[in-house]
């Protein structure tokens, strides 16, 4: 008797361990999906500024909205405003080619120098790489 007590507690924990895996691993997939969904609207967003470049300086204000926003999901929980604040959590993380551009497009959106054409697309190109580099390890 005492053996199908214990059989009937060993099926219902092994059942129950399955059940959380399941959820657990659903819950993973979720916002792995999610993730990669926000990756592409992000680039869809920057494709669309590329494909509108007229005036340069615009354009890079238009990306500032953009990636200001990806590095706050990607520093998460972290509470940094500006590009400099940006810039010195990523460097901490070990993420110098992001960190890079943080202090390239600081540089670019506020020296007062005027922006070319060229210097927007570099770093749109630069910034759309940073993201399909993030998205290849999401994937």
């Amino acid at each position: 008797m005492n053996w199908y007590i214990i059989l009937v507690l060993l099926i219902a924990i092994l059942a129950l361990t399955t059940f959380i895996a399941a959820r657990i691993n659903s819950k993973a997939k979720k916002i792995k999906e999610d993730k990669k969904q926000e990756n592409q609207n992000t680039i869809k967003r920057i494709l669309n500024i590329n494909r509108k470049i007229k005036n340069p300086k615009e354009s890079l204000l238009a990306m500032n909205k953009i990636s200001k926003d990806f590095f706050k999901l990607y520093l998460k929980d972290e509470d940094q405003e500006t590009y400099s604040e940006m810039e010195t959590a990523l460097r901490k993380k070990g993420k110098i080619e992001m960190a890079e551009f943080c202090e390239k497009l600081d540089y670019l959106l506020y020296s007062g120098k005027e922006i070319t054409k060229a210097q927007a697309i570099e770093m749109i190109e630069e910034f759309t790489k940073i993201i399909k580099h993030k998205k290849e390890k999401v994937n």
